[in-house]
């Protein structure tokens, strides 16, 4: 799960690990979910993935 998490942050298409939260309930269920992001650290690295592909789509776009 985690490795989807951060696919998931990586592609661009989302903005901070809440958007992602959402999508991986889908896949893997509600407290699967809330068990890999209740780590303060997992939440953190998704953010910092999540900002740094936005930068990297914002950048393609110009």
């Amino acid at each position: 799960m985690l490795h989807t998490a951060y696919s998931l942050a990586d592609s661009g298409h989302f903005s901070d690990w809440w958007a992602i939260e959402a999508a991986l309930q889908g896949r893997f269920g509600v407290l699967e979910t809330r068990g890999l992001l209740a780590d303060r650290s997992v939440r953190s690295e998704l953010d910092r993935r999540c900002e740094a592909a936005n930068r990297n789509v914002d950048v393609a776009r110009r």
